[in-house]
């Protein structure tokens, strides 16, 4: 594949599209065309990518829908059910039912019906509930949360190599890892 060759404002470029990775390792780019005509192959790799994406998303929104509509037929279906099978539970002789603390069932073949106790639900505004209890004198239901203020520290301190270091007094701050990243190449 690598004497394919491409005319390329009058210079020949090798075509490297369909090469396996091993081939592809030996070719270089050697001048400012073939660089320009590299960056026009990623721009139509990524418009064809995005091509391929928005074509994927819209089936995406197709399958979707279908899916939401077969989903809500079931639920209506399995609502009216489970509404019949509650009015049949209600209708049972109590001494047929097995009871717990936190529930009563009845067991058939296919299946068990159960009703089942359910926990207080508790909303609370913590801002109205903080107010009333610093005011109330209950501090010691009040949780003060310590956190290093960061922004702050970041200010006085300094890395080095991979240590963060307190600008005052050249120590080395404990509980920060530092790693360095490498720099990265982008093509726009």
């Amino acid at each position: 594949m690598l004497n394919d060759m491409l005319e390329f404002d009058g210079f020949l470029v090798l075509s490297v599209a369909a090469e396996a990775p091993e081939e592809q390792q030996d070719w270089r780019i050697e001048n400012d065309a073939a660089a320009d005509w590299a960056i026009e192959k990623i721009k139509f790799y990524r418009a064809e990518l995005e091509r391929k994406r928005q074509l994927a998303e819209e089936k995406k929104k197709q399958i979707d829908a279908w899916l939401k509509s077969e989903q809500e037929k079931a639920e209506r279906q399995i609502a009216f059910f489970e509404q019949k099978l509650y009015e049949y539970f209600m209708s049972l002789d109590p001494s047929l039912l097995q009871k717990s603390k936190t529930q009563v069932k009845y067991e058939l073949f296919s299946g068990t019906l159960k009703l089942k106790k359910q926990n207080l639900t508790i909303e609370r505004d913590n801002e109205t509930l903080l107010k009333w209890l610093e005011q109330s004198g209950l501090t010691d239901y009040i949780k003060i949360k310590k956190e290093p203020n960061w922004i702050e520290l970041k200010k006085n301190m300094e890395i080095s190599g991979n240590r963060a270091v307190y600008k005052n007094t050249g120590e080395v701050i404990p509980g920060i890892k530092v790693e360095l990243q490498p720099d990265k190449f982008i093509v726009e």
